[in-house]
């Protein structure tokens, strides 16, 4: 499965992601750092999500941001 994102591009929290865990990003800008595609690779991947990308993130000011997001769930930065 292939991915509309890459490390080092910019990307914000998805407008339909209701996840109340992210409200603190909601709306800034960060930069994904690393990209896992499964369990392989990454503890934390879900093998159900079946090779979609699941990325660590920081702010510009390179604060790590707490949780990695799949791609569902972040959308390109406007």
């Amino acid at each position: 499965m292939g991915s509309n994102y890459k490390v080092g591009d910019k990307v914000m929290i998805a407008c339909n992601n209701d996840n109340d865990g992210y409200e603190e990003y909601r709306n800034k800008t960060m930069i994904i750092t690393d990209a896992y595609y499964s369990e392989e690779y990454c503890f934390a991947y879900d093998k159900s999500m079946n090779g979609m990308g699941l990325f660590r993130l920081e702010l510009p000011n390179g604060d790590s941001v707490g949780s990695m997001l799949y791609e569902y769930e972040i959308r390109k930065y406007v």
